[in-house]
């Protein structure tokens, strides 16, 4: 066995080169009749986690950045499913090649059965590859099937892969891309792959963080097709009010909803002639969150003065939030006195940022003595509540200023 893999390896890679990225500019006939499988995830499913699936359309938006910074491609529903239909008739009937021996259905008939009608497509492909990055790597080793991934023809994509833990040397062939199998020795296999690429020119997708998975703040930035058509768009939230009508730029900064969770955004771009377009896509905000924390500076503070001083002191407080979550804060008097006054009682804080209140310290009238309170701040923080002391020191002998020490040689 050790003596056959590398020979395996070297037959899919072979293969994947041999059998280059199809291309197509027009629709050629009607979908014809195709054998599907039972079980095959539904398209609404594959990106229920950042699967393999997830994984290969982020790394192609990533070679495309890596290659130019081009457009992220928007995964489509879609196109997963005729993806994932010729990566599961791969792997159960027995076959690698671009057109289905048994149906003989070509990358856009599959395409145009699952709805997609398109106006440009494309397709790669590829077997045995263990990983999305393994797979990737011999797709951009390979001339035609880069050309594919970094073409700016297509603006939407979908992936399909299937496992089969059973394959078999017996994989069907099609060495001259007649549509004819003319050899049957080939595999095992096992891992199947399938790129299927598309542009509809009527459709002009949104894509959130070039079409990652995950969040991990509510600031993303947007892709918006539409450039030479859109004069205007706009943007919302899934449950928020449509922005003001801006002119069309394609990278744009946004702000998600709050909460974790699937996160939609709804795009609108707007032609010369009032004509609109709609798009739409979502993410995941996986924001790690931590509770309010109240902090406190200084925590103490000590103001002297003589007797029959009228001369307020002023002393900055600052309250931060060491959290992620807001904090909602009040201040309150242990015990109330008359002799200190806070320029704000509540206020709210966002992660990682902080208030400033202006603590004034007033000895007229004050006896002599040390007199102690405290500044208790409280809100809905995991360490509620914080004090801080004040004293006020009011004494008969004279508090002297000393000029500051200099050293000189």
């Amino acid at each position: 066995m050790k003596g056959k893999l590398p020979f395996i390896c070297l037959v899919g890679l072979m293969l994947l080169v041999s059998v280059a990225g199809v291309t197509a500019v027009a629709p050629t006939q009607a979908p014809l009749e195709q054998i599907t499988t039972p079980g095959t995830p539904s398209p609404d499913s594959l990106f229920a986690a950042p699967t393999y699936v997830g994984q290969v359309v982020e790394l192609v938006n990533q070679e495309r950045w890596n290659n130019g910074q081009l457009p992220p491609l928007k995964a489509v529903d879609l196109l997963h499913t005729s993806s994932q239909t010729h990566s599961d008739n791969m792997a159960n009937r027995d076959f690698f090649a671009h057109c289905d021996p048994d149906t003989k259905t070509l990358p856009w008939d599959r395409m145009e059965a699952a709805g997609y009608i398109w106006n440009y497509a494309g397709e790669n492909i590829a077997a045995y590859y263990s990983d999305p990055a393994a797979v990737m790597t011999g797709w951009m080793n390979s001339s035609g099937h880069r050309a594919n991934i970094l073409s700016t023809d297509f603006r939407e994509i979908g992936v399909g892969y299937t496992y089969q833990s059973s394959d078999q040397g017996n994989i069907r062939g099609d060495s001259n891309g007649d549509c004819t199998a003319d050899n049957f020795s080939n595999g095992p296999y096992y891992r199947y792959w399938v790129q299927n690429f598309g542009r509809r020119n009527t459709v002009y997708p949104v894509v959130i963080n070039r079409e990652a998975y995950e969040a991990t703040t509510p600031q993303v930035s947007l892709y918006m097709y539409g450039s030479g058509w859109a004069v205007e768009m706009r943007f919302r939230n899934e449950n928020g009010t449509w922005s003001a009508w801006q002119p069309y730029a394609a990278n744009v900064n946004w702000t998600l909803s709050s909460g974790n969770g699937a996160k939609t955004v709804y795009a609108e771009i707007k032609n010369g002639t009032g004509e609109v377009r709609s798009a739409s896509d979502t993410i995941m905000l996986n924001v790690t969150v931590v509770e309010p924390i109240i902090g406190l500076a200084p925590d103490t503070i000590t103001v002297l003065r003589e007797t029959g001083s009228t001369t307020p002191q002023q002393i900055t407080l600052q309250i931060s939030n060491g959290g992620t979550e807001p904090l909602n804060w009040s201040i309150a008097e242990q015990p109330a006195v008359g002799w200190v006054a806070v320029s704000a009682s509540s206020g709210s804080i966002g992660g990682g940022e902080s208030d400033t209140v202006t603590v004034t310290v007033d000895p007229q009238g004050m006896p002599l003595g040390t007199h102690t309170m405290q500044l208790q701040v409280s809100g809905n923080a995991t360490n509620s509540p914080q004090a801080v002391t004040v004293s006020l020191v009011v004494s008969e002998q004279v508090f002297p200023v000393y000029l500051p020490l200099i050293m000189r040689d």
